[in-house]
C-alpha cells in the first residue's frame, strides 16, 4: 500500500487490505528460520485459545492465532517464501506451490508462475462454451444520393423519396465445446438470402491440437456449400509456420476440390511476410497473393498483392491506435480488376467487451458505401449501407458525418449514464464489502490489543524503572493540538492508540520495527484513515528521561535514541513538577 495525498481518492481499495506477512510478526524479509520462530512463539503466547476462558476472547484469539500461523508457515518453508517474495499472496494458489521447486531465482519464479496461471485458466476455460456469432443486413441507401433523371423519374416517382431498401442478410452462428486443453467440438449454421432466395447450412468441426507446434481440424458441412475439409497448422521453425486446407464441395452431383496454402514467415522484430497460393478444379478462380504485416506498439500496416484472372489488386492498410482515448484510425487504397477503392474509418471501444466500427469505402465503379459494425464479445452485427451508385461528395460527406453525430448524441444520452450509473453501483458494492472486512480488521486489532495487556503489564514491570517504557503511542492522521498528553484519541477519528502493540514490542530496553511497510500491518494496528498519510507519534520514557518522535509510515523504527530526548525546558510544567 502506499500514501495518496490528501486531495486523492480517498476510498478504500483491495491493496489497503493486503495483509504483509513479515510485518506481521515484525521481522525483517532477511530473517533466518530462528528469527521467524522466535516472533511466532512470541505471538503464539498470548493468542493460543487454549490460554483464554472467556468465549470472545477465546473466539478472538482463534482467529488471531490462525494469522500468525499462515504467516509463520509461509516464511518458515523456503518454497512457500520464495514464491511469496516473487508474486505475493496470489503465488500461493494450490497449483503455484510446485513452483519453487524448480526454480530458482526470483525471474524464474515468475515466470513459471505466469505459466502455471495460463494453464488454470486453460482448465478453467474447459468447462465453458463458447458462442459466436456474425449478423450481416444489407441496406441500400443509394436513392438518398442519386440524382433522378427524366429518363428513370417514370421508375421512382419523387414522391417516393428517399427510399432505403433492405438487400442481401447473412446470419451465422457457431457454438465451441472444448472437451480438453487439446480437443474442441464446433456446432455452427448459417443462414442467408441474396435476390429473394435463400439458403443455409449446418457444420461440425473437430480441433485438435496434436503438439505445440501441429494443430489439425476436421469440418463437414450440410444444406448449401455441403462438403468435407481439412486443415492443418504447423510450425516449420522459430520464424516461419505454415497452413494447408483441403475443400471438397459437392455441387450438382460432382465434387469441387479447392485446394489453398499458406506460408508465413518472421522477417523481423516487427515485420512478418506472406505467401497464399489457392486453386481447384476452375482455374478462373484461382490467385496467388503476396503480404508484408508490420506491427509495432499502436501502428499497424501492411502491402497486399494479389495475382488473379478475376481479380487482380494491389492493396495497402494502415492503422493508428490511440490508446488514451481507446480508439484506432484505419485507412487502405486498393487498384485492380475491380477498380480503385480507398476507405477510412474508425474503431472505438465502448465498454471492456463492446466495440462499433465506422468506414467509408469509396469505390470507383461500385459507387459510396458506408459500413457500420457491432462487436459485443464474440457477437458481431455488420450492416453495410449502399449509400450511391457514384462517386458524389454529398454522399461521402453525410456517411462521415453522419455516424460521428449519432455516436455522440447516443453516447451522451445513453452509453455514459449507463456507464455511470453501472460503475457506481459496482463501486458501493465493493466499498461496502471492503469497509466491512476494514471493520473486521479493527475489531481484530482492538481484541489483539485486549489479549497484549497482561504481557504488556509484565514487560512494563520489567522495563521500570530505567528501562523503556511506551507512555504514549499514536498511529495515523496525528495533527499538532493531538500530541498533548491531555488530548483524547476520541477526539480525532482518524488516529489510533497503539501503546499496548509497541510496549509488546519492547524487548531488553529496545524496541525495533524492522521492515518499511505500512505499519497498519503490525499486530494490535489498524488503518483509521485508509488514503491518507498516516506518521506514528511516540512518546516514551528511557532511564528517568523523557523522550518524544514521530516516524513516517514506512520508516524504521528505532529506539531509544538520544535525538528523541526532550529537554526540560520544552516539557510541559506538570511533568517536572510530578518528576
Amino acid at each position: 500500500m502506499s500514501n495518496r495525498g490528501d486531495n486523492e481518492d480517498q476510498s478504500t481499495t483491495e491493496e489497503d487490505l493486503v495483509e504483509d506477512y513479515y510485518s506481521i510478526l515484525n521481522v525483517p524479509k532477511t530473517a533466518n528460520d530462528k528469527e521467524v520462530t522466535q516472533a511466532y512463539h512470541r505471538y503464539g503466547l498470548i493468542y493460543h485459545p487454549d490460554k483464554h476462558k472467556d468465549p470472545e476472547s477465546k473466539r478472538n484469539a482463534e482467529i488471531l492465532f490462525s494469522k500468525i500461523k499462515k504467516a509463520y508457515d509461509v516464511l518458515i518453508d523456503p518454497h512457500k517464501r520464495a514464491i511469496y517474495d516473487s508474486v505475493g499472496m496470489k503465488g500461493l494458489l494450490q497449483e503455484g506451490l510446485q513452483i519453487a521447486v524448480r526454480s530458482k531465482t526470483p525471474q524464474e519464479i515468475r515466470e513459471e508462475y505466469e505459466r502455471i496461471f495460463k494453464e488454470r485458466e486453460e482448465r478453467r476455460l474447459e468447462k465453458l462454451n463458447y458462442s459466436q456469432g456474425h449478423f450481416s443486413m444489407q441496406l441500400d441507401a443509394s436513392r438518398i444520393f442519386d440524382s433522378i433523371t427524366a429518363e428513370n423519374e417514370q421508375f421512382f416517382p419523387r414522391a417516393k423519396q428517399p427510399f432505403v431498401g433492405m438487400g442481401n442478410f447473412d446470419m451465422y452462428q457457431s457454438l465451441d465445446f472444448p472437451l480438453s486443453i487439446n480437443d474442441t467440438v464446433t456446432l455452427s449454421g448459417s443462414l442467408n438470402t441474396h435476390d429473394k432466395y435463400g439458403n443455409g447450412s449446418v457444420s461440425a468441426s473437430l480441433k485438435r491440437i496434436l503438439t505445440s507446434d501441429t494443430v489439425v481440424e476436421l469440418k463437414t458441412t450440410m444444406g448449401a456449400n455441403q462438403g468435407l475439409s481439412a486443415m492443418l497448422f504447423k510450425r516449420l521453425s522459430q520464424k516461419c509456420n505454415g497452413s494447408a486446407n483441403a475443400i471438397f464441395r459437392y455441387k450438382n452431383g460432382s465434387i469441387a476440390p479447392v485446394l489453398v496454402g499458406t506460408v508465413n514467415y518472421q522477417l523481423d522484430t516487427h515485420l512478418i511476410g506472406q505467401l497464399q497460393y489457392k486453386t481447384g478444379l476452375n482455374f478462373a478462380n484461382s490467385h496467388m497473393s503476396t503480404a508484408l504485416i508490420y506491427e509495432k506498439d499502436n501502428l499497424s500496416a501492411n502491402i497486399r498483392f494479389q495475382l488473379s484472372v478475376k481479380n487482380s489488386f494491389v492493396a495497402a492498410q494502415i492503422a493508428r491506435k490511440i490508446t488514451d482515448w481507446d480508439l484506432k484510425l484505419k485507412s487502405s487504397a486498393q487498384y485492380g480488376f475491380m477498380g480503385v477503392t480507398f476507405s477510412y474509418g474508425i474503431e472505438k471501444q465502448i465498454t471492456q467487451f463492446s466495440k462499433i466500427d465506422a468506414s467509408m469505402v469509396i469505390n470507383s465503379l461500385a459507387g459510396v458505401a458506408l459500413h457500420l459494425e457491432l462487436e459485443r464479445g464474440l457477437q458481431k452485427f455488420v450492416v453495410p449501407v449502399h449509400l450511391s451508385r457514384d462517386v458524389i461528395p454529398s454522399a461521402i460527406f453525410y456517411g462521415t458525418v453522419t455516424p460521428i453525430v449519432c455516436y455522440f448524441v447516443v453516447k451522451k444520452m445513453l452509453i455514459d449514464p449507463y456507464l455511470r450509473d453501472r460503475e457506481e453501483t459496482e463501486a458501493k458494492i465493493k466499498q461496502e464489502r471492503l469497509r466491512t472486512e476494514m471493520m473486521e480488521k479493527k475489531r481484530l486489532a482492538l481484541a489483539a490489543q485486549n489479549l497484549m495487556r497482561e504481557t504488556v503489564s509484565r514487560i512494563v514491570e520489567k522495563e521500570s524503572p530505567n528501562g523503556l517504557i511506551v507512555t504514549r503511542a499514536l498511529y495515523g492522521k496525528v495533527r499538532p493540538e493531538d500530541k498533548s498528553e491531555s488530548r483524547s484519541v476520541v477526539e480525532n477519528e482518524k488516529l489510533v492508540d497503539v501503546t499496548i502493540p509497541l510496549q509488546f514490542l519492547v524487548k531488553d530496553h529496545s524496541l525495533h520495527i524492522v521492515n518499511d511497510q505500512p505499519k497498519s500491518n503490525l499486530e494490535g494496528f489498524y488503518d483509521p484513515c485508509i488514503g491518507e498519510t498516516k506518521v506514528l507519534f511516540i512518546q516514551y520514557k528511557f532511564n528517568g528521561e523523557f523522550y518524544e518522535t514521530t516516524f513516517d509510515d514506512d520508516k524504521l523504527v528505532r529506539l531509544p535514541k538520544a535525538s528523541h530526548k526532550v529537554q526540560w525546558w520544552s516539557r510541559p510544567f506538570s511533568t517536572i513538577r510530578n518528576q
